[in-house]
């Protein structure tokens, strides 16, 4: 999956003012596509990981730290808060399996 220049972008300037990566609910249901590649488990869609994330305030706006309008990507979920969201969807995957999509997909800068 190869990210656009305005993607890779705000991520860098995320992790600058948050100290630390944040991602695009459309990256975190990548993420969990390919760990669940080989399996007949379906992965949640970008629609249901937003909902979550947003009821249970896993994510902020880009607005809220001076970012708007550079990816198009209007909310981002802290890496912090991807194992709050496995054990919150009971999704039968590891922090550890989270860090080998990720590093896979390129999502790691």
């Amino acid at each position: 999956m190869m990210l656009s220049r305005d993607l890779l972008r705000t991520s860098l300037l995320i992790k600058k003012r948050i100290g630390e990566f944040a991602y695009a609910s459309n990256q975190v249901s990548g993420m969990l596509d390919y760990l669940f590649e080989e399996t007949l488990t379906s992965s949640l869609n970008p629609e249901q990981i937003r909902e979550y994330v947003k009821s249970n305030n896993l994510c902020f706006e880009a607005s809220e730290i001076g970012l708007n309008g550079f990816s198009g990507v209007r909310l981002w979920i802290p890496r912090s808060n991807l194992s709050k969201i496995i054990k919150g969807l009971d999704i039968p995957v590891t922090e550890r399996n989270l860090d080998d999509a990720i590093y896979h997909l390129g999502f790691q800068y």
